[in-house]
């Protein structure tokens, strides 16, 4: 097996912050839309706060992104001394199964969930 030239390497960097940076605006798309919301799910302990309308918001305007690979796909934030948590899954709904799908394929439809950071 050959080594990678550096020009490979830093080819292959490239490639990823592309790939990486689309997937990180087509989560932004994604969350911050309010057309999506039959994609969302609050868990339990969320819905019962009676404030998603707010919660959402902040999902929405979320800017501090942390997590290690920056495609924008989780957050955290504090909401009435509760620390809740968002993250975004890709899926294919194929038929009856449903399985992780590449965030740039064309079939991948995009969920969010919110919950309590001790749920997660």
């Amino acid at each position: 097996m050959a080594l990678m030239s550096q020009d490979e390497v830093e080819d292959l960097k490239l490639h990823r912050r592309i790939r990486t940076g689309l997937i990180a605006r087509l989560n932004d798309e994604f969350r911050k839309s309010n057309e999506n919301d039959a994609l969302v799910m609050l868990s339990e302990k969320v819905a019962e706060l009676a404030e998603s309308a707010s919660i959402m918001q902040v999902v929405r305007d979320f800017d501090r992104f942390e997590e290690p690979h920056s495609e924008h796909d989780f957050g955290h934030f504090g909401w009435q001394g509760e620390m809740l948590v968002w993250k975004i899954d890709c899926y294919d709904y194929n038929g009856l199964w449903v399985h992780w799908v590449d965030p740039q394929s064309k079939d991948c439809v995009r969920g969010l969930t919110v919950m309590r950071a001790d749920e997660y």
